[in-house]
């Protein structure tokens, strides 16, 4: 018996660490599903990145690989 309920405990720690896992898994996805919708939002910061990012492609093209 004492067997039997160590081995229930084992596989509850297991199940939970694992289900703790995998909600971080998850929660890592939706903080980078955010970041990237924020990034395309046409926030003013965003915007003159982007020139920055065309501005150097125009005017300086050997330093874009």
């Amino acid at each position: 018996m004492n067997k039997e309920m160590m081995t229930d405990m084992i596989l509850n720690d297991l199940m939970l660490e694992t289900a703790k896992e995998l909600q971080s898994l998850e929660d890592e996805d939706a903080v980078t599903r955010d970041a990237a919708r924020m990034q395309r939002n046409p926030t003013l910061e965003n915007m003159y990145q982007r020139l920055e990012q065309m501005e150097v492609w125009l005017f300086h093209p050997f330093l874009v690989s």
